[in-house]
């Protein structure tokens, strides 16, 4: 094992429901601005990784994965007796840090483990004073009086919103990790992770950011009662037609408001690592757990479904100075395959345990050999799974009572099923699926177990419940 002081430092940046197509150096993005310069300059330095896929639609599937290099579907006790990535840096002299924006990445859910420092600010603690906490205790109040009108409850849900952000700012976080880095001496080699929420809905761009030139001149009511939409759309009984071109097109463009917002963060925290000299030995990663959907397939935000706008995700990687790097990286990249590559990176065996394979050496050959890519999701009892090649994807899910294949060369964006059309591909690809659900059995959903009142408030206000 190498001496800690020849490890590089590890900054783990991860982004709530970034899309890979408004990252900047993916080359797809359709408005004339540059929405993220900073991610395109680590690009720049670093690489992008092409074909990056989360093994789940939804950020506690994705972590799961990202962070214990395990399938979400294989222990029903979320991070319990899983190998975890900051348990094993911890355990090879690293110090580590983590500031978590997400109800799903807190404590309950297991994420604290191996961390030194684990910052949660979805509690009461972040909240401005106390007046937030008056606004939210009155405006629950209200929400609770008006559950019999879904829209209704809805736009109280909007009002509370955005009185009060229904999650820290990318500023609020960046405060406490700017503070951090300037305490660390150097001594030990870093990990830190640090997530922001900012692109997930409501879409609530700060003042400075609604006045970008790409954001169209929106009252406080009209945000709300598009925000109010994100949700309703998920209701069979609402009216689809609701979703207009401009509904979509003004939802757009503030979710791009919050990935300037949090690129702008980002921009931050990479000025504080050069500042105290920690850069240039820095491995630093920006990921996004998954994206959100603009009703590509009849949805908004991210609902469980497993089309690539909310699986085929942005992953950048800044490696240390003295490491060779490629541009860009084709071929299949799994979430799995996080820990091991950073583990491989600090000069740490993985575990067994641990389901996915380093790629560190794609930073020098441009690709991986990667063949496939499961990908699941669970609601409460009905599974969705699945399996992503260079050239299909296959999806089985219980919940719509649907079959998919889709020819991702010559369909990139999934709307032609083929299934009946390449039955000896549909054959090939159910069995691998099947194998894996074999291996994993039967599983009900348990993200909402044993909740408080408090945390299901903070579900309910990012629309998870």
């Amino acid at each position: 094992m190498p001496d800690p002081a020849d490890r590089p430092h590890v900054v783990f940046l991860t982004v709530d429901s970034l899309r890979r197509d408004d990252v900047g150096c993916y080359g797809q993005l359709d408005i004339e601005y540059d929405l993220t310069p900073q991610i395109d300059t680590l690009a720049d330095e670093g690489a992008r990784f092409d074909a990056a896929i989360s093994n789940g639609p939804s950020t506690l599937y994705s972590f799961l994965a990202s962070q214990t290099s395990t399938y979400p579907l294989e222990d029903e006790e979320h991070t319990r007796n899983r190998p975890f990535l900051a348990e094993e840096l911890s355990k090879g002299g690293y110090e580590t840090a983590a500031f978590v924006t997400n109800p799903f990445l807190t404590t309950h859910y297991g994420f604290d483990r191996g961390f030194d420092h684990f910052r949660d600010f979805t509690g009461s603690e972040a909240d401005d004073g106390g007046t937030a906490g008056l606004k939210r205790d009155f405006m629950d109040k209200l929400n609770r009086a008006l559950r019999r009108s879904p829209f209704l409850y809805e736009i109280a849900k909007g009002v509370k919103n955005f009185s009060s952000a229904p999650f820290p700012r990318a500023g609020q976080v960046n405060d406490e990790v700017v503070t951090y880095l300037e305490s660390t001496d150097g001594g030990d080699p870093l990990f830190l992770w640090a997530h922001y929420m900012d692109p997930h809905h409501p879409y609530l761009p700060e003042p400075e950011y609604r006045d970008l030139p790409f954001v169209p001149s929106l009252s406080k009511w009209e945000i709300i009662r598009l925000s109010a939409k994100i949700d309703l759309v998920k209701r069979d009984d609402y009216d689809r037609t609701n979703i207009t071109d401009e509904t979509l097109s003004n939802l757009r463009a503030l979710y791009r408001a919050q990935i300037k917002r949090t690129d702008d963060a980002i921009k931050r925290v990479v000025r504080s690592l050069k500042e105290n000299g920690l850069y240039d030995d820095t491995l630093l990663i920006i990921a996004s757990d998954h994206g959100d959907e603009f009703f590509e397939h009849g949805s908004l935000g991210h609902s469980p479904q497993l089309y690539d706008e909310l699986i085929h995700v942005p992953f950048v990687v800044k490696t240390p100075a003295d490491h060779e790097t490629i541009e860009s990286v084709e071929g299949l990249m799994a979430y799995l395959d996080i820990p091991p590559t950073v583990l491989d990176f600090a000069g740490i065996t993985p575990p067994s345990s641990m389901r996915g394979e380093s790629v560190r050496e794609s930073f020098e050959t441009g690709a991986t050999d990667r063949g496939h890519v499961i990908s699941e999701y669970t609601y409460w009892d009905d599974r969705i799974t699945s399996l992503r090649t260079p050239e299909w994807k296959y999806i089985v899910d219980d919940l719509h009572d649907r079959e998919e294949l889709f020819d991702i060369n010559t369909d990139p964006t999934e709307q032609t099923n083929v299934l009946s059309d390449t039955p000896d591909v549909a054959a090939e690809l159910r069995e691998i699926v099947r194998t894996h659900l074999d291996s994993e059995g039967e599983h009900q959903s348990t993200a909402y177990d044993d909740i408080d009142d408090e945390m299901r408030g903070q579900l309910e206000d990012l629309g998870y419940l």
